[in-house]
């Protein structure tokens, strides 16, 4: 049986009341604000470029380079060793955590406004920070799980932090797993009380399967779900009315929220928006909860319509997934709900699946391999230009599907290949063509 590994969450839940706690969140907070006013105004004298400025490099406009967060600090650019004087912190990961945090804030601010910025229309508006969780992404935190102790390196050199936690939580579950022989990282979320760590646990396959079911996602109601073979009788799903319908709303909303800033394809400018920022942010939330509502609604659909994972267990089959990426100019219609459902769902059950790269599946002649956007000359219509195999075209995308997935199975250890070793395994058979040898004079001709 092929083994692998999953990753889950284990939550400390922290007891209340505790001083030491309460004191660090107060203090940290007071420093992310003064961090936050301090970036700000870097990004309003135009000192820090984010045009070039990712997580990992900051782009400052003086010098005319990058340079690396820890660079930043040692090097004292805009001596930002005052603010952190101020708060006596010294910890160069912690402080490097705090100032990814901000900069990637200002960085989905810009991303979100970046043809407005560019253009000159729209300035950087100073963010608040609400600050939900502390995000410790370096290995600074430790367990005692004699003591119920969660202890934390957090801002000062040579000091750390140590906080009781609960031990008849469920979520510790998987403690056992969580490797204690080195730190680890972790987010301290304060709305909840619990700091949750990543613990890996190995897992291994339920069976060894011989064929595969594989599965196409389309935009098209009708033929939503198509499957390689038939699953408890049924090869296509339709697209039920309560998902279409959040999905119209969802369209509309978002149409709603994308003509603040654009109109006719104009970039608009502050004075000559429809509506501010308070709205926005309420259909930005809005459209989070039309997502929660239409994920319930899928997972609901598969689990008691389709059925899909019961029948891939009762017949040992893989499950080959449909890794179909669209982008956000596409929209929703399930694709990035089904996927990552199904394969939470295997990883749990020890159910055998991959996710093979689906480019051009849907061109792909499944009986002679000959790959051509002719052979698909409809949306729906299949036919090979080759040897005219013809099939329904988002079936032929599901068996090759499966065919490249049970490839993927036998031959990839860790079950992922990419669209070039899928292409040249399914390449088309060429004829073979006998080359006759070349004359030799003019005897040769006249005999």
């Amino acid at each position: 049986m092929k083994k692998y590994e999953i990753s889950r969450a284990v939550k400390f839940n922290l007891s209340s009341g505790q001083p030491l706690l309460d004191e660090f969140v107060a203090t940290h907070r007071s420093f992310m604000h003064r961090l936050n006013k301090f970036f700000y105004n870097l990004l309003r004298d135009g000192e820090l470029d984010l045009s070039q400025t990712s997580s990992r490099y900051y782009y400052l406009r003086a010098l005319g380079k990058k340079v690396t967060p820890c660079k930043f600090i040692s090097e004292n650019h805009f001596n930002i060793s005052s603010v952190l004087a101020e708060f006596k912190v010294d910890r160069v990961s912690y402080v490097r955590d705090c100032m990814h945090y901000v900069i990637n804030r200002y960085l989905s601010f810009y991303k979100r406004n970046r043809k407005a910025i560019d253009a000159g229309s729209k300035t950087f508006n100073y963010i608040y920070l609400r600050m939900p969780e502390i995000h410790f992404q370096n290995q600074c935190a430790s367990y005692d799980s004699e003591a119920g102790v969660v202890t934390l390196r957090a801002a000062r050199k040579n000091h750390s932090l140590s906080f009781f936690y609960q031990k008849d939580n469920s979520f510790l579950k998987h403690l056992p797993h969580l490797d204690n022989s080195r730190k680890f990282a972790g987010n301290l979320h304060l709305k909840q009380g619990v700091f949750i760590a990543r613990a890996v646990i190995p897992k291994q396959f339920q069976y060894n399967p011989s064929t595969a079911l594989g599965m196409d996602i389309n935009k098209t109601a009708e033929e939503w779900l198509v499957f390689s073979e038939p699953v408890y009788g049924r090869h296509v799903f339709s697209k039920p009315l309560d998902i279409l319908e959040l999905e119209n709303i969802l369209r509309v909303t978002n149409s709603e929220l994308h003509s603040r800033f654009r109109k006719n394809g104009k970039v608009l400018k502050t004075g000559e928006r429809p509506f501010g920022s308070r709205k926005a942010r309420r259909l930005r939330k809005k459209v989070k909860s039309l997502h929660r509502r239409h994920k319930n609604a899928v997972i609901k659909f598969l689990r008691d319509e389709v059925k899909l994972l019961p029948y891939i267990q009762e017949n040992s089959l893989l499950l080959c997934l449909d890794n179909i990426k669209t982008g956000q100019t596409q929209g929703t219609y399930g694709q990035d709900k089904i996927t990552p459902y199904l394969i939470q769902e295997c990883e749990n059950r020890e159910i055998p699946f991959v996710a093979p790269p689906t480019a051009y599946s849907s061109q792909r002649c499944p009986k002679c391999n000959h790959t051509s956007p002719a052979n698909r000359p409809t949306t729906d219509k299949f036919k090979c230009a080759e040897c005219g195999h013809s099939l329904n075209a988002h079936l032929v995308g599901a068996q090759n599907n499966a065919r490249a997935g049970l490839y993927i199975w036998n031959n990839c250890a860790d079950r992922k290949a990419t669209t070039a070793q899928i292409n040249k395994v399914f390449a088309p058979k060429r004829k073979r063509v006998i080359k006759l040898p070349p004359a030799i004079g003019r005897a040769s001709l006249s005999a």
